[in-house]
């Protein structure tokens, strides 16, 4: 009898991992749940592009900059959807590249929408190559700055580009991790701007208090700069990629270690313009970088600093104090550096996340 029982039991088990096995591509991509719209002409400036595939055509769409010196190549930016989802939901949400004077190519998935063929790795992989070569081909484009930006599950089709083609920034957005978690109950760096209304009888070498941290009630806002691309107003609005968020506050204002960590950088350093401090941070419950890669928070434009390096940090210890730009701009810019699982030591400029999927905050839609 008891055999039997487990041998129902087996079968059963065999037969819902066969039934996985048969849907996995339906749950993976859903394009027969998603309705197809018409075609909207709300953007009379949006070029159709048919790319040619071994399978057959699959569409995209190309909005060319808003530049002022038409005569010059632009940036451009090849976009990849989430899976329940199609291109033509994106255009009115990508204009600000647009504004920016970066070209935007939205790219449809086979078997999505009006395109051909079936979805799989092969097949995207096929389609976002082939339409990468002829982006690159137009004369509005330059090819030495091309960036990858995907949401969800479009951010393994442009990892996958970014391993076979040249780019100049990826960006991923809700996509899986690629490395490890870090501190769920971070801290802003101004700890919430504890300096315009702090608690009585507070002062700054007392660190940021514990009931802030992980906290979205104690954010750093308003931002003057978030992450992303943007015109460099101090350098004739050329096209910058803003790899973390500026912080607008007199000089002198108080910032805090955002979690435990080890000071890499304190002060000058040759590869930046400003002083600077940095910090290294293992991931909940490690003690080496080997174990699952590490993280770095970035504080620049400071004014002074009263760590060293090498020296260890608690969450909210009091760094230093911010200062300007050379621009003249008063305010401190954060980043957060993810190393990725195949680099476990990196802190190069590719790594940095948005800070605000990082620090305590409350909108997560809202990164203006």
């Amino acid at each position: 009898m008891a055999i039997n029982i487990i041998l129902w039991a087996l079968l059963c088990y065999l037969v819902y991992c066969g039934f996985l096995f048969l849907i996995q591509r339906y749950i993976l991509f859903p394009r027969y749940l998603i309705d197809t719209p018409s075609i909207s002409e709300d953007h009379p400036f949006m070029e159709k592009i048919w790319i040619k595939t071994s399978f057959g055509k699959t569409e995209a769409w190309f909005l060319p900059p808003d530049s002022m010196n038409k005569n010059e190549p632009s940036p451009a930016v090849i976009f990849a959807h989430g899976n329940g989802e199609l291109i033509d939901f994106w255009p009115d949400e990508l204009k600000r590249f647009h504004h920016y004077g970066i070209g935007v190519m939205l790219l449809e998935y086979p078997g999505y929408g009006r395109s051909e063929g079936t979805p799989s790795q092969k097949s995207i992989t096929e389609v976002f190559n082939n339409a990468y070569d002829i982006l690159i081909e137009r004369k509005d484009v330059d090819p030495t700055k091309i960036i990858l930006f995907g949401r969800s599950l479009g951010g393994g089709a442009v990892c996958t580009l970014a391993a076979e083609r040249p780019s100049a920034a990826l960006i991923l957005m809700s996509s899986s991790a690629v490395a490890g978690p870090m501190d769920p109950d971070m801290v802003w760096p101004l700890c919430g701007r504890i300096t315009e209304s702090p608690p009585a009888g507070w002062v700054d070498t007392d660190g940021c208090p514990a009931a802030r941290f992980g906290n979205p009630a104690y954010s750093d806002e308003p931002l003057s700069a978030t992450f992303g691309p943007r015109p460099l107003a101090s350098e004739s609005n050329r096209y910058d990629f803003h790899r973390g968020v500026d912080i607008a506050t007199p000089i002198g204002t108080p910032f805090f270690a955002i979690s435990d960590g080890t000071v890499e950088i304190a002060g000058n350093h040759s590869s930046y313009s400003d002083p600077l401090v940095k910090l290294r941070h293992f991931r909940p419950g490690e003690s080496d970088c080997n174990a699952g890669g590490c993280y770095h928070s970035f504080y620049l434009h400071i004014s002074s600093w009263v760590v060293n390096q090498d020296d260890s940090v608690v969450k909210g210890q009091l760094l230093g104090y911010t200062g300007e730009s050379v621009s003249g701009f008063d305010h401190v810019h954060f980043e957060v550096r993810d190393a990725p699982d195949w680099d476990v030591f990196s802190a190069w400029s590719r790594d940095a996340v948005h800070p605000l999927g990082v620090v305590p905050y409350s909108a997560p839609n809202n990164t203006s």
